[in-house]
């Protein structure tokens, strides 16, 4: 299981309760950067908030409530229970596959010319995926609010328990790159050709098929 935190560590404990062997090495760790005047600034001026974690939301707000409640474009579920807890005002929830799939939707039935949106994102978040809004007359600020580290690099998964893993769920691109990263090419190749994988979402399952071409 490569997904961080309690998550990660929510989906260890149901796939053992379940029978399986699993075990909890995430492969990213997300530095939160301090919450900065502008960012509230921007919050209490913006049109909209595209909300696409709950880790943008905790760089956006710290631990603390929105100063206002601001109509906000969630990318799933659990991003919008998160933004409905501090008091953000959740106009629309994707389906939970990913930011293109949300913006789709948004443009398929809103007018966006005009808005200003707020879109508080990590370090390696692609600015493309947005383009559309942008395209379509949006004014989109984008707001650095965390950074995503490589955990694989001080404390990679032990290698005897790589040489058994059947199954990798990835919950990032980065997990992909950062996994491969630490793996030989005797280990990259048995992946490869043995391990099944699944990904979160489209960039994820992009990353991966690419990460697990046939070498």
């Amino acid at each position: 299981m490569t997904r961080p935190g309690a998550a990660g560590a929510r989906d260890v404990a149901e796939l053992r309760a379940r029978g399986g062997e699993a075990q909890h090495h995430p492969a990213i760790r997300i530095e939160t950067l301090p919450p900065v005047p502008d960012h509230l600034a921007s919050l209490a001026s913006c049109d909209r908030l595209l909300l696409t974690s709950s880790r943008a939301l905790e760089g956006l707000l710290g631990t603390g409530r929105a100063p206002r409640a601001a109509l906000t474009w969630a990318v799933g579920a659990a991003t919008a229970a998160a933004a409905a807890a501090r008091g953000l005002a959740v106009t629309r929830t994707g389906r939970g596959d990913g930011l293109a799939s949300l913006i789709e939707d948004i443009l398929a039935t809103e007018e966006v010319a005009g808005l200003e949106v707020l879109w508080p994102h990590g370090d390696l978040s692609d600015p493309d995926v947005a383009r559309p809004l942008v395209e379509a007359g949006a004014r989109l600020e984008g707001r650095v609010v965390y950074r995503t580290r490589d955990a694989y690099r001080d404390s990679p998964p032990p290698a005897e328990f790589l040489s058994r893993v059947t199954g990798v769920l990835f919950t990032s691109p980065s997990a992909v790159e950062n996994l491969f990263g630490v793996l030989d090419a005797e280990q990259r190749r048995r992946f490869v050709r043995e391990v099944r994988y699944e990904a979160i979402g489209p960039t994820t399952l992009a990353a991966c098929r690419r990460w697990f071409a046939e070498i």
